[in-house]
């Protein structure tokens, strides 16, 4: 994963934020965090069609294949080349809904902090 989103949004160190294998809010520190989306991208390496999947608070939403979906979506992938899974928090402290960003790319795995 690049220093920055796909949108040019920076990414904190999720190194920084993580502490007694929990996971802090990255705006205020705070551990009462919760999820509320999942978003997955599933693809073969360097494959334009791709599949992508939301699971979100309370609610499914329908699985569908990229070229069906706009440019929006096919961006936020935080894989450049295969798989990405995104997972949105809501925050009981403050108004930050940070998002973590899990991708794979040439055989490692990286997890970090969206930051708007």
């Amino acid at each position: 994963m690049k220093d920055t989103q796909k949108t040019g949004k920076p990414l904190l160190r999720f190194i920084e934020t993580l502490e007694d294998k929990m996971l802090s809010c990255p705006y205020c520190q705070d551990q009462s965090i919760h999820q509320t989306k999942v978003e997955v991208f599933d693809r073969e390496e360097d494959r334009e069609d791709e599949t992508y999947t939301v699971v979100e608070y309370k609610r499914a939403e329908t699985t569908v294949p990229t070229g069906l979906i706009n440019d929006n979506v096919k961006n936020k992938n935080p894989s450049g080349r295969r798989q990405g899974l995104l997972i949105t928090f809501f925050c009981e402290t403050c108004d930050g809904n940070p998002v973590l960003a899990i991708a794979q790319h040439k055989g490692f795995t990286y997890i970090d902090w969206y930051v708007r």
